[in-house]
């Protein structure tokens, strides 16, 4: 991830995607997917706490600002 305070920009890769989302297996063919989806949501949430003047998100895949 990078972030340019100057610009307000936060680049954040496959972290972020536009139309889309982490991909959700089944848990019998992950046992620990559960535990990535949660860790995911958590990693987003904190993205606002730690880029709070972030104005423009650039994805790693789709259409950005």
């Amino acid at each position: 991830m990078i972030y340019l305070p100057s610009a307000r920009a936060l680049f954040t890769g496959d972290l972020v995607v536009i139309r889309s989302h982490l991909f959700l297996s089944p848990s019998d063919t992950y046992p620990d997917s559960d535990n990535h989806a949660c860790n995911w949501i958590g990693i987003l949430q904190s993205l606002r706490c730690t880029f709070p003047d972030a104005t423009r998100i650039y994805p790693g895949h789709g259409d950005g600002p």
